[in-house]
């Protein structure tokens, strides 16, 4: 049998969520499928799939706006692999699971691959300042109504940087807004004085 055969009915009996399933789809078809699905089942090796996600994440793919996968995708892919592999070991039809001796992406080079902190430009600042201060205009729109009321907050977290917690705490007398380090409140004042 084929590995891509085994796929579609390995694929075809899984028992998961329709959101798991949306997503193993396109990762069948684009990038497993073309790779290896010619291959008979029993020849696959660990060395074909480390071969694959090498490929993966080095590769440009139409799909990633032409970036190549990254690591977490590529561990994905590794991951659908696995179960296919290892239903087949379950039925028999190979005597072990390729996937187990595989090298895929290790938690490390995922995490170093995502983006710690998302921050505004000056632009999406501006934007955000905008909304939060426009009235919605409905009849009752009035300085306390819905749409305002989170605006300073929002406006003291911009301009301070201080976290959520720090500006819901903050006290007047630890405001001090014509210091050098305008508008700003020190953290260790801010615990202390609660």
């Amino acid at each position: 049998m084929k590995f891509g055969e085994w796929l579609d009915k390995w694929f075809v009996g899984l028992r998961v969520e329709e959101t798991t399933r949306a997503g193993y789809a396109p990762k069948i078809r684009l990038h497993i499928k073309p790779h290896l699905g010619a291959k008979k089942l029993r020849d696959v090796t660990d060395d074909d799939l480390d071969a694959l996600y090498r490929k993966l994440e080095t590769t440009p793919c139409p799909t990633n706006r032409g970036k190549p996968l990254g690591a977490k995708s590529v561990r994905h892919v590794h991951n659908i692999l696995s179960g296919a592999f290892e239903a087949a070991v379950t039925k028999k039809l190979i005597p072990a699971n390729p996937a187990a001796t595989a090298n895929p992406p290790t938690t490390r080079q995922i995490k170093s691959q995502q983006r710690k902190f998302v921050t505004l430009d000056d632009a999406a600042t501006a934007r955000f300042l905008g909304d939060v201060w426009t009235p919605c205009g409905q009849r009752d729109c009035g300085p306390l109504h819905f749409c305002t009321r989170d605006a300073p907050r929002g406006t003291t977290y911009t301009a301070t940087g201080v976290r959520r917690s720090e500006a819901l705490g903050m006290m007047w007398d630890l405001i001090h807004w014509d210091s050098p380090r305008t508008g700003t409140t020190t953290r260790s004042s801010t615990s202390t004085r609660r």
